[in-house]
């Protein structure tokens, strides 16, 4: 028997062994209670027969009658055992939806046990449809409920099933931190017992270790798990086995046996699928629903008898006819308004597309032909520049005369600038995007500045214009800001002095404010 047919079984047993025993508490409506208590115990039966659409239709049966009695402890069992069921059919949505009732009634009933069972439930089920972040969510809150209700054994087996989500999503450090803490819990003398949890574990971290830490220490771990389950028959731990032996022992170069151990689990895979697909065959489906329909289709026929024998029932029949008529008229009717305005609609925001379509490739074809334009420039510019720059520094390094080396540091650093310029220029997408980067470097003000005022002055027509320069003894000489955006700044505000003015001074200082800190030019 599959492991989760044993756990399936175990729960059922288990619960309605619980519910029976809160149910003689109750003595107003104990014989109705008594009834929801051998429904589940025979939708446990059916379970334990593999007649799982049968099980179902008992609870249903049961979760019928707890509504009526309006019993929370009740409906949120049934709804749990009806998820686990669900997700055995593999229908997951319905799952989905039938755990998170069940999570409902049991948090106005206060039971931390189910509660957490039902959390690992709709983990598992949100793990069936990949939605491994919301998965190990639940498995967490699982394990608190789990320690509330000091069960650790259970708790090891949500930790468990974490650690095998963080490892289909390659988190292996997160997984093997998992799988240590079921391996150190199991191995206590309280849970002994809990050898699927161990072997599991060993098999997993050993995959981990053979490819990320030492491949002989891995094999060890894994063969460990392995020869556990197989002694113990885990038939769902050697599903998983078979596969990750197969792969630690194509790591150790023995291909034979690694060929021997998929085989294996192909076998073993293809015969749990079979008889898995033979439980759940469309036609056990459809006899199940045939003969449920049967029954329906009786109890139906009584219900008209009943209806002729009177002719009040008859009258209210013909007018719950005519008033279900007027209904679907109106509904008819609704639906086709509905259509003719969805239609006009639709075709409005088809040609408002095509539209939209239109001026976004205009937008990029413009946006492209900026880019291109832009390329070209600078790329034009940026060479007859590198040119000046070479030949300066060049020159430079030739022992030029006393009186021609400040001209040449003028030029070298206007050559410098505009290279810069023109790289901030090729920077313009960022400049709209508001991205522009400050890139902060430590250099001396007072030198810069100097640079600056002498190159400008040579660069400029003789005006009669004297340029002076002041920094105060109190400021430092070295700042970390971008010396570049600190280049252009004072660029621009001497040169446009120099530009607008005649026969005058020019005066650039640097001052200590009042204030902590603070800085002007």
């Amino acid at each position: 028997m599959k492991l989760s047919h044993k756990l399936l079984l175990f729960t059922c047993i288990f619960y309605s062994s619980l519910f029976f025993a809160q149910t003689n508490n109750n003595s107003e409506p104990k014989s109705r209670k008594n009834q929801i208590t051998e429904l589940i115990e025979k939708s446990c039966e059916n379970i334990d027969n593999k007649r799982y659409y049968g099980a179902r239709k008992y609870l249903d049966d049961a979760l019928k009658i707890s509504r009526e009695l309006k019993d929370n402890n009740s409906m949120g069992l049934i709804y749990y055992k009806i998820g686990e069921i669900l997700l055995y059919l593999e229908e997951y949505n319905e799952a989905e939806l039938s755990y998170q009732k069940a999570i409902l009634k049991q948090e106005l009933t206060k039971n931390t046990k189910e509660l957490a069972d039902s959390y690992v439930g709709l983990g598992d089920t949100y793990v069936k449809v990949y939605k491994f972040d919301s998965a190990i969510k639940n498995y967490e809150t699982a394990q608190d409920y789990y320690k509330e209700a000091d069960d650790l054994e259970s708790s090891l087996t949500a930790t468990l099933k974490k650690g095998i989500v963080h490892f289909k999503q390659d988190e292996f450090s997160y997984a093997l931190e998992e799988f240590n803490k079921c391996i150190e819990g199991s191995n206590t003398k309280e849970n002994k017992k809990n050898i699927d949890v161990l072997s599991a574990s060993y098999i997993y971290k050993g995959h981990i270790e053979s490819r990320l830490v030492d491949l002989e220490k891995g094999s060890k771990s894994a063969y460990k798990g392995f020869l556990m389950a197989k002694e113990n028959n885990l038939v769902e731990v050697l599903r998983t086995s078979y596969i990750i032996m197969s792969d630690i022992e194509e790591l150790n170069n023995n291909l034979k046996k690694s060929n021997k151990y998929l085989k294996t689990h192909i076998r073993y895979n293809d015969s749990l699928d079979a008889l898995k697909s033979n439980n759940l065959s469309t036609k056990k489906r459809l006899e199940f629903l045939s003969n449920d329909q049967t029954e329906y289709q009786r109890e139906k026929i009584e219900n008209l008898k009943e209806l002729k024998s009177t002719k009040a029932i008859n009258k209210a029949t013909t007018m719950l006819s005519i008033a279900l008529i007027t209904i679907l008229s109106l509904f008819t009717i609704s639906l086709y308004k509905n259509n003719t305005i969805r239609k006009k609609s639709n075709s409005k925001l088809s040609s408002k597309n095509k539209e939209l379509i239109i001026a976004k490739d205009k937008a990029e074809e413009a946006t492209k032909a900026k880019a291109n334009f832009l390329s070209t420039v600078t790329h034009e510019l940026r060479t007859p520049l590198y040119a000046v720059t070479g030949l300066t520094n060049m020159l430079i390094e030739e022992n030029p005369k006393k009186q021609q080396i400040q001209h040449l540091k003028s030029l070298k650093f206007s050559g410098d600038y505009l290279l810069s310029f023109i790289n901030d220029i090729l920077e313009v997408n960022k400049i709209e995007a508001q991205k522009v980067q400050i890139e902060n470097h430590v250099f001396n003000l007072k030198t810069k500045t100097e640079d600056i005022i002498s190159a400008l002055k040579n660069s400029q027509p003789q005006n009669g214009l004297n340029i002076h320069f002041e920094y105060d003894k109190g400021l430092p000489l070295y700042f970390n800001v971008d010396q570049v955006k600190i280049s252009q700044i004072l660029i621009n505000l001497i040169g446009n002095s120099i530009k607008f003015a005649k026969n005058g001074d020019i005066s650039v200082s640097y001052t200590h404010l009042t204030l902590p800190t603070i800085y002007s030019v």
